[in-house]
């Protein structure tokens, strides 16, 4: 049994999949710029912000790859 989807459908899924990859990946370069501008007195919470992203796009790149790899 085939399943079709329509073109439309698809580039709203490609869409939503690479905006879910990129917010993480822009907060850690967020993370870094903070760094780079403000110094040592923001650090930790760069050091934060850099840390829960990374964690963030790592997970996301574990349950698309479970998702869209068993396809």
């Amino acid at each position: 049994m085939s399943v079709s989807f329509s073109p439309i459908v698809l580039e709203l899924m490609a869409s939503r999949i690479c905006h879910d990859l990129i917010s993480p990946i822009g907060a850690i370069s967020n993370g870094m710029e903070l760094m780079e501008d403000m110094g040592d007195e923001f650090m930790e919470d760069s050091l934060s912000l850099i840390s829960s992203s990374s964690e963030q796009a790592a997970f996301k790149l574990k349950v698309f790859r479970l998702a869209y790899g068993a396809s």
